[in-house]
């Protein structure tokens, strides 16, 4: 699993370098921009895609925890998800994964639910807080 995270490391890195060789939008359009950050990659993200998906990661020498990753909201589905690299708001203004899904090694999944679960209160009580 350690692969895996790296490869999705290793796919927002290559976009993320062809988008530098890109320029900014014209200042005039300024009032028409989306309210996210955004480019315009020099080459087209549908070219970029599999070259980025055939990128082996770097090598790591060390010791990692054992790969345990679990997917979020099987731990707690009230968690709401938004994951900008599977919808067109993100800063290429193109899907790069093909679902909505979130994965985290146990120990922070878990973390992260506890949070999730001690903020539920706030959400409940319509002060907006929650993740």
């Amino acid at each position: 699993m350690h692969f895996v995270m790296n490869r999705h490391l290793s796919l927002i890195g290559v976009l993320a370098l062809a988008g530098c060789a890109s320029s900014a939008p014209p200042r005039e359009h300024l009032a028409d921009a989306p309210q996210f950050f955004h480019i315009n990659p020099a080459r087209p993200v549908a070219e970029l895609l599999p070259l980025a998906l055939a990128a082996s990661p770097p090598v790591e020498s060390g010791e990692f925890r054992p790969a345990d990753l679990v997917e979020l909201t099987m731990l707690d589905p009230t968690i709401k998800l938004d994951i900008r690299y599977a919808t067109t708001r993100n800063f290429l203004g193109t899907p790069l994964y093909s679902q909505a899904r979130a994965f985290l090694q146990r120990p922070a999944a878990e973390a992260v639910v506890r949070v999730q679960r001690a903020t539920a209160c706030l959400c409940t009580m319509h002060i907006g807080h929650g993740m």
